[in-house]
């Protein structure tokens, strides 16, 4: 008699993210960015562009097209290193620093690890479309996987890292 024995592939199933955590994990990832990019980036930036830092008010600003230049291409020049330090983070780590530290990655649908164009695509409003932002976020208090707008478009969720369940399917002996 010939014995024979079918393994299936495992499952696993992940937890996903709550609204709470991934709000926190932003704010982590802002506050690191604007404190050791943004800051110095724009200290920098409008100290050689030669513009006298007490010149820089909302008022200069709107009467002067020189200065309100200067100040958009720096804000531009941000988002674009804002969004470029989301996408290869999670590209190359699954997750950012804000992420890392609350226990969070990016997968895609399928639970595998999310394509570069994903990436790019639900990491849009974050940065470089920050106005779309609250409309993007507003989708995830009604969601029953936390999603944001963008994370439907680009097919990917954000989940637990330390609560995978594992699940083995029945192997059985003929």
């Amino acid at each position: 008699m010939v014995n024979y024995k079918i393994v299936l592939p495992r499952k696993e199933f992940h937890v996903i993210a709550s609204v709470r955590k991934r709000i926190l994990a932003f704010l982590i990832d802002f506050m690191i960015f604007f404190f050791f990019i943004m800051t110095p980036f724009l200290s920098i930036y409008y100290v050689t562009s030669g513009v006298p830092v007490d010149k820089i008010t909302i008022d200069a600003l709107m009467n002067n097209l020189t200065l309100f230049r200067i100040a958009r291409i720096g804000d531009f020049a941000t988002y674009a290193i804002f969004f470029f330090y989301l996408v290869s983070s999670e590209a190359l780590t699954g997750s950012t620093v804000g992420k890392k530290l609350i226990g969070l990655s990016v997968i895609n649908n399928s639970g595998r690890k999310p394509s570069l164009f994903q990436l790019i695509v639900r990491n849009l409003s974050k940065s470089l479309i920050v106005t779309m932002l609250p409309f993007d976020a507003m989708l995830m208090f009604f969601d029953s996987r936390h999603r944001r707008l963008l994370d439907y478009v680009s097919s990917t969720m954000v989940v637990e890292n330390r609560k995978r369940i594992k699940r083995f399917p029945v192997v059985n002996e003929l």
